[in-house]
């Protein structure tokens, strides 16, 4: 079985290019196939931004973007060797379910905001936005 290489990262800010070349050159170093970054701070992600992370182009995304410079989130994967199968995402986590390419293995990943998540009525919120909701 290949070795699957997962980042998660409170990076406290994805805006600047310097922040943005930090992630990259860690991405590149420890050959990262996922990343899931918390407080991105980034309200909008152009495609360039998100390229600039990977050292190709063969990756997909899925955001939530932040609210103002609170929050954010990001995943992001190696498309050459992973597929989506299902997302559900909520204003504060994102649920992916993933394939891989190369062995027929299904997992899944949640990347959660928990600063976002503290702030809601009850300690995860409603059981509506529950990222456990999406396992049953």
């Amino acid at each position: 079985m290949k070795n699957i290489h997962f980042l998660s990262w409170n990076v406290r800010g994805a805006n600047s290019s310097v922040s943005r070349r930090k992630i990259r050159d860690f991405i590149i170093f420890h050959k990262v196939n996922f990343l899931c970054l918390q407080e991105t701070k980034t309200s909008k992600w152009s495609p360039i931004m998100k390229n600039s992370m990977w050292d190709n182009n063969s990756h997909g995304w899925l955001e939530v973007d932040s609210k103002g410079l609170s929050g954010g989130i990001l995943c992001s994967w190696d498309s050459y060797n992973y597929d989506l199968m299902k997302v559900v995402s909520k204003d504060a986590w994102i649920w992916c379910k993933m394939r891989s390419k190369i062995e027929d293995i299904k997992f899944h990943i949640v990347n959660i905001q928990p600063s976002r998540i503290a702030s809601k009525s009850g300690a995860m919120g409603s059981s509506k936005q529950h990222p456990d909701q999406c396992f049953r």
